[in-house]
This record gives structure tokens, C-alpha cells and sequence, in this order.
């Protein structure tokens, strides 16, 4: 186990891909992804897991993207696409954030009831 602690960066990568079982690496990936994107939920409740989307997609000239998509309706949904995925996720959940604030609806008086007079 001290080996491991020993490697950094590129080796250690290598090492886990060829030492990790196929179980262990999608589960690795899996709870990785499920983490960011819980973070993103933490941030805005409003948010539904049902809405969101990750992809990757692998070239061999390492320019590998991923893929991913927040939103808390159908309609709402804002993707991005960028080679990082904590980048690409910290830039969709902005991107999905400015265009909810950004209604006119906010800047209304809340309409008011046929009780009030």
C-alpha cells in the first residue's frame, strides 16, 4: 500500500486503471460524478436529479470531452461541453443559474389575491 502513496499524477492514474477491477473503476467514476453533481443540488434545491445529464466521450488525440446538463424542469435544462468535468459542471451550473435570475418575473410585485382590498 506504500507504493501507492508514493505515485503521483500520471503513474498513479496508470496504476489504478491497470489494478482496479472493471467493477471497482465504474463504481469509482460513477461516485465521483454522483458527488459533483450533489454538490450542484446542495447549491440549488430547486434542482432535479431527473434533470440532470453526464457524458464523455473519449478521443485518441486526448481531446476527450464531457458532456453535462443541469436543469430543474424539461424546459430549463442548460448544457455545456468542455474537455474538465469539474470545470464543465461549475460552467453549466453558472450558465443555468444567470438564466433563472435573469426574468422579469423576479422584479414583479407577487400578484395579489381576490381577498385583499
Amino acid at each position: 500500500m506504500s507504493m501507492i502513496a508514493d505515485l503521483k499524477d500520471d503513474e498513479l492514474a496508470t496504476y489504478l486503471a491497470n489494478h482496479l477491477s472493471d467493477y471497482e473503476f465504474e463504481m469509482l467514476v460513477r461516485k465521483r460524478i454522483e458527488r459533483m453533481f450533489i454538490g450542484v443540488e446542495q447549491r440549488h434545491e430547486e434542482l432535479g436529479s431527473s434533470h440532470h445529464m453526464c457524458r464523455f466521450t473519449y478521443a485518441w488525440d486526448d481531446e476527450s470531452t464531457w458532456r453535462v446538463a443541469v436543469g430543474s424542469t424539461y424546459r430549463d435544462v442548460v448544457e455545456h461541453t468542455g474537455q474538465v468535468l469539474s470545470i464543465s459542471l461549475a460552467n453549466v451550473e453558472r450558465q443555468w443559474y444567470e438564466q433563472k435570475e435573469n426574468k422579469l418575473s423576479l422584479l414583479l410585485p407577487a400578484p395579489k389575491s381576490g381577498f385583499e382590498e
